[in-house]
């Protein structure tokens, strides 16, 4: 059973204060941001002190909102992450001059042959097979003319590095592309390849 209520009698007269409630969710639809005091409704309930406030609040959260926005989408590395992860940003350097790896002029052209810097040596010790390779691509050229004194590979014993399905050196090997199938419209590539083990 409902508990006894006792009954009151309420009298409103012209001049008492009516209250309504205040609703602050103005992310709600449809969205009043900046809460300026245009928002209050009909009422203008707010004293002109108030309105005053509210303005310098809500314009300050603007321009503050706006200022990080701006740091994190353009002065900040996060804008750039993002991007990276759906879109590629690697950018190619160089000019290419239709020079193919093989016609590079000099003497010295320097790929990547292991090779290990040791005491009591003018030249670094070579640590691969340079016989499939132009001695040009060591990076640089004995006084002799003759790079294999300085490769390990030929110290070895044939019975150790003649094992071809488990070398225990790198292996350095170079296809030029015949000279004769070389035309100005389609070139074959050259190829540089070392296998690590």
């Amino acid at each position: 059973s409902l508990p006894d209520i006792e009954s009151k009698t309420v009298a409103i007269k012209s001049g008492d204060p009516v209250y309504s409630m205040c609703d602050q969710d103005f992310l709600n639809w449809p969205i009043q941001y900046p809460p300026l005091p245009m928002f209050q409704g009909d009422d203008h309930w707010m004293t002109e002190g108030q309105e005053a406030i509210v303005k310098l609040h809500s314009w300050t959260s603007v321009a503050i909102i706006g200022i990080a926005i701006l740091y994190v989408f353009f002065l900040s590395q996060l804008a750039e992450t993002i991007k990276s992860i759906f879109v590629g940003t690697y950018e190619p350097s160089g000019v290419l001059y239709g020079t193919d790896f093989s016609d590079v002029p000099g003497d010295v052209f320097e790929a990547y042959v292991p090779q290990v810097p040791a005491k009591g040596f003018s030249y670094p010790l070579i640590t691969c097979d340079i016989t499939g390779i132009d001695n040009k691509f060591i990076g640089w050229k004995d006084d002799d003319g003759d790079p294999s004194e300085h490769v390990l590979f030929t110290d070895i014993p044939a019975e150790v590095t003649g094992n071809k399905d488990k070398p225990i050196f790198s292996i350095m090997k170079h296809w030029k592309p015949p000279a004769a199938k070389k035309s100005p419209e389609k070139k074959s590539p050259d190829k540089v390849r070392g296998a690590y083990y």
